[in-house]
């Protein structure tokens, strides 16, 4: 059974102008085109306090909790907004994006958060929210949105679950803190804000 549609042309051209970064290294990209954050349990990056042993001393249940906060905040996502599937067809200056419905016998929600489990690159736009998303180890999400007006649920529901926006050092010139700061402050959302400031 087929997992993917692809989506027409013309909505498929017209959604590749939003994520025209996805066929760009990092380095190469501009905040105009993308900003990173990271969403994750911790409420900061455990290497700046030397503090993994937080990992290696936790026991299954505390694994478990932080799992499932994960998993809850993506199925949340998935119910303000059906992620689009993506993939990158064609060679040098030829490739293009092609995106696709997901159309598998999964639940988009249970589809999403296997996908949490077994890859860093799950291919996932949110085109309406115009963000994607990449996976990492221990309990990481990377959102890299275009426009930080357009996260006030994505704040929302990371907020409900206890989690955390941290910076992304490593991507330094596409870390723009001080648009989500303002709008974490206007939210209240202090969890976040400790965050942000650790």
């Amino acid at each position: 059974m087929r997992k993917f549609r692809n989506l027409p042309k013309s909505k498929n051209t017209e959604i590749s102008k939003d994520f025209g970064n996805l066929l760009k290294m990092n380095d190469d990209c501009s905040p105009d085109e993308c900003r990173w954050v990271a969403v994750t349990v911790f409420d900061h990056w455990l290497h700046t306090s030397n503090s993994f042993d937080r990992i290696e001393s936790a026991s299954d249940s505390d694994k478990e909790l932080w799992g499932s906060r994960i998993n809850n905040f993506l199925r949340q996502l998935v119910e303000v907004e059906t992620p689009t599937c993506y993939k990158e067809i064609g060679k040098w200056s030829k490739r293009k994006l092609q995106f696709r419905e997901y159309i598998g016998f999964k639940p988009m929600s249970e589809y999403i958060t296997d996908l949490f489990k077994e890859t860093y690159s799950p291919q996932l736009a949110f085109v309406e929210h115009r963000f994607h998303v990449w996976f990492q180890d221990y309990w990481v999400i990377y959102l890299i949105y275009k426009d930080a007006e357009l996260l006030d649920e994505v704040f929302d529901i990371a907020a409900e679950n206890d989690l955390f926006f941290l910076p992304v050092y490593s991507i330094g010139h596409l870390n723009q803190y001080y648009e989500i700061e303002d709008k974490l402050k206007s939210k209240g959302l202090n969890k976040a804000m400790h965050a942000i400031n650790a």
